[in-house]
C-alpha cells in the first residue's frame, strides 16, 4: 500500500522536473517583416514580405543547443499591424526578437547591410551587445554599412525583450540581390544570426 504514495510522489518530482526544464529554453523569435496587405518594397515582381518569409525558412532546423528554442511570428502570409505586431511578441515572452528586412533605394548603386538597435527600450544594453555580436560573426559578402544604428521601430521600442532590426541588402542592387536569393547566402546568415545569439 505503500508504493502507490511513494510512485505518486515520483510522478510528481518529474512533471516538476521537467515543467522547470521547459520554463529555462529561451526563445529566439524570428519575424519576417510585413506581411499581407503590407508588402514592404519591391523590385519587379519580387516583394519583400514574400522573399523575407522564404528567407526566414533557412532558420528552421538550426541546432541552437538544449538552451535555445527558434519560433516564428509568421509562417505564412499573414498581416499584422504595427500595434498587434508588437501585441503577438509579447504574449510570446520571447528571449530575444530578430526582426528581418530587405531594404531599396532609388539609386541602384546602393549596397549593404544594415542592423538596427532601440536606445528606447529598456533591454537597450542587451540589443546593442546583440547587434554588435551579429555584426561580427555576419557574412561580409554584402558590406556592414552605418552599423549599429539606433531606430525608434515600434517593433524594437515596445517589446519587452532584447532585439534588432536588420536590413538584409537592397533588392534595387543587382549583386545584393543575387545574395538575397541565393541559397547559401541565406544559410550563412541564418546561422550567424544564430550563433551570435547562443554563443
Amino acid at each position: 500500500m505503500k508504493l502507490i504514495p511513494f510512485a505518486f510522489q515520483f510522478i510528481l518530482l518529474f512533471f516538476s522536473y521537467s515543467i522547470q526544464v521547459q520554463a529555462q529554453v529561451k526563445t529566439i523569435l524570428i519575424d519576417a517583416g510585413h506581411g499581407g496587405k503590407d508588402k514592404g518594397s519591391a523590385w519587379d515582381t519580387l516583394l519583400e514580405k514574400d522573399i523575407i518569409l522564404d528567407f526566414a525558412k533557412y532558420f528552421e532546423g538550426i541546432d541552437c543547443g538544449p538552451e535555445y528554442k527558434i519560433e516564428f511570428l509568421r509562417t505564412s502570409d499573414e498581416y499584422f499591424t504595427f500595434n498587434g505586431r508588437v501585441q503577438k511578441i509579447n504574449e510570446l515572452k520571447p528571449h530575444c526578437i530578430i526582426s528581418l528586412h530587405h531594404n531599396m533605394n532609388i539609386d541602384s548603386l546602393q549596397s549593404g547591410v544594415q542592423i538596427f538597435y532601440c536606445r528606447e527600450n529598456y533591454n537597450e544594453k542587451a540589443s546593442l551587445a546583440l547587434a554588435n555580436k551579429v555584426i561580427q560573426l555576419f557574412p561580409k559578402d554584402i558590406p556592414i554599412i552605418n552599423s549599429p544604428e539606433h531606430a525608434n521601430f515600434l517593433v524594437l521600442r515596445d517589446v519587452n525583450c532584447p532585439g534588432i532590426l536588420l536590413e538584409i541588402g537592397y533588392m534595387t542592387n543587382e549583386h545584393d540581390r543575387n545574395l538575397i536569393l541565393s541559397e547559401d547566402y541565406r544559410k550563412r546568415v541564418a546561422s550567424a544570426i544564430i550563433q551570435a545569439i547562443v554563443k
